[in-house]
């Protein structure tokens, strides 16, 4: 069921709502099925809703860096650029080798008045970013850092 909310996510939210609701009700308690939930809460304004999923989310997998990174830009997006910080801190202490957690916390940083801390984070991501063969993201985070 789960599969299924997250083809049709972006094309019937409702129906990927339902998906999702029907996996969770049907046993499936796993961080994916309420990370997916969150996803659609989130895309159709139930902002609450998201946080709940990705708190849910985290609490039964606690080291599942995209429950962080989903609630951390949730958090970010309502000018709660501290516990962003928490959150994003989180998804790069958990993914190190993802360049978007980089970018993600660098923006938080920006907003928080720590262009040093910005800077490193982008240059951090930029680095990841070439490493996966990704130059134009990799210019892009150089460009931010600058």
């Amino acid at each position: 069921m789960v599969e299924i909310g997250l083809c049709v996510l972006g094309k019937s939210d409702d129906k990927a709502l339902r998906d999702f609701e029907t996996a969770i009700a049907l046993g499936d308690h796993s961080a994916h099925a309420y990370i997916g939930r969150g996803d659609v809460q989130s895309y159709k304004g139930n902002i609450t809703k998201a946080l709940e999923d990705f708190n849910t989310a985290i609490r039964l997998e606690p080291n599942n860096w995209s429950a962080y990174r989903r609630r951390g830009r949730i958090r970010y997006d309502l000018g709660e650029y501290e516990v962003a910080l928490a959150d994003f801190n989180e998804d790069v202490r958990i993914n190190p080798t993802e360049p978007r957690s980089y970018m993600e916390r660098g923006d938080c940083h920006l907003k928080l008045g720590n262009r040093t801390a910005a800077t490193q984070d982008f240059l951090g991501a930029a680095d990841l970013f070439r490493e996966q063969n990704k130059p134009e993201k990799a210019v892009e985070a150089i460009e931010r850092a600058l």
